[in-house]
């Protein structure tokens, strides 16, 4: 939990995957590193919604294939994620704990606890912890979730783990489709840089991302441009291109509000929630092409 982007372990993993041309991004969640919040108001479900926001930020600069990787509360939150966002083309996890609601056990005795949720928080590491947290873990549902999962996903976990038990990191496993489980040699929560248990993490996560099937959709969503009016197919050509709602209002001559109705419609008949999905799905169709939508301008 209170790890941050310039760990060593991250920064470490991402040297070793931009050698072989993976570009990678590397972000805080809300409370920790240079991002704002505060430690106290951390929640896993806060943390997914985080990531969600990391994963738009990418889909709309540089749209594409992306996959995910996270170590230990951030391996379930990118679980989570996964589970909900049918767009990631392949996940990897390192010593994530299937069951999270554990935790404020491993870390507290029974007292502690019922006194955290009396008192409405505790502290943790000299940091104070609020009782959403503990509520937030009692009511997400990890076993049900990734079940949902449909990218392609390695799990990765120590073998001698006493944070978060091996047989733990197995059950997961088997709880998701196209899923490939890799155990270290290690007793570390987070192996060390020096140890060759490391040196079999990265060399797992590079071939995995390596394999043709983690470089799409496992399910690509169909996108039915014969439901599209040539006014609607006329404004996601401007989605795929990147363009905001104003821009595209300029360049067909249409009201900002129109656009803004036209955007609804679209993404009702394309089957996605977010701007970024559209785009993904559009380009995927072909659209997206500068000289196209100019031509309409």
């Amino acid at each position: 939990m209170e790890s941050n982007k310039n760990s060593d372990k991250l920064v470490l993993m991402s040297d070793a995957l931009a050698a072989r041309g993976i570009l990678t991004l590397r972000f805080d969640f809300a409370y920790a590193g240079e991002s704002s919040g505060k430690f106290e108001d951390i929640t896993c479900s806060g943390e997914v919604d985080d990531l969600q926001a990391a994963y738009a930020l990418i889909q709309n600069r540089q749209p594409g294939k992306t996959a995910i990787f996270g170590s230990s509360l951030g391996g379930t939150v990118a679980l989570l994620f996964a589970a909900r966002e049918a767009t990631v083309a392949a996940l990897v996890t390192l010593a994530a704990p299937l069951h999270p609601e554990n935790f404020p056990g491993r870390i507290l005795t029974l007292a502690q606890c019922q006194q955290w949720r009396e008192q409405r928080f505790t502290i943790y590491h000299g940091q104070r912890l609020n009782v959403s947290l503990l509520e937030d873990l009692e009511i997400i549902q990890v076993s049900d979730a990734v079940r949902r999962i449909k990218c392609p996903v390695l799990i990765v976990h120590p073998e001698r783990d006493a944070n978060v038990p091996i047989e733990e990191a197995r059950l997961l496993a088997s709880l998701i489709p196209h899923c490939r489980f890799v155990q270290l040699d290690t007793e570390n929560h987070m192996p060390l840089a020096d140890e060759p248990a490391w040196e079999k993490l990265v060399a797992e996560v590079r071939s995995f991302l390596a394999q043709p099937e983690c470089s799409v959709v496992t399910e690509q969503k169909f996108l039915p441009l014969g439901t599209l009016t040539p006014r609607e197919r006329a404004v996601l050509e401007g989605i795929a291109e990147g363009l905001g709602n104003a821009e595209i209002a300029g360049s067909l001559r249409l009201a900002e509000k129109t656009v803004r109705n036209h955007v609804t419609r679209i993404f009702d008949k394309i089957c996605v929630e977010h701007r970024y999905q559209a785009i993904v799905v559009a380009r995927e169709a072909g659209l997206g092409r500068a000289s196209r939508f100019v031509n309409k301008r």
